[in-house]
């Protein structure tokens, strides 16, 4: 997550869960700290449409997420560029 482009492709979709784009892949996961993006799981962009899709994958971001023994805040809660990188 080194170049603007990155940056842009990654976007937050609620409870602190985050979207990885790339032009046929949407990767979801979270970011624990700063330019730490952990993906929980992934589906190819055709098969998302709609949106509404995406409940499965965020719902499995934060199970997954819950699930670890990690100090709190589990993940970031900043939803701008400055805020993540």
């Amino acid at each position: 997550m080194i170049y603007a482009r990155d940056r842009r492709l990654l976007d937050p979709v609620g409870f602190h869960t985050w979207e990885l784009r790339t032009p046929d892949v949407r990767v979801f996961g979270w970011l624990p700290a700063r330019r730490h993006f952990i993906a929980v799981g992934g589906e190819m962009k055709r098969r998302l449409k709609p949106s509404s899709r995406y409940t499965p994958f965020i719902q499995g971001v934060v199970a997954f997420r819950d699930a670890l023994d990690l100090d709190a805040p589990k993940s970031l809660t900043g939803v701008t560029a400055h805020d993540i990188c």
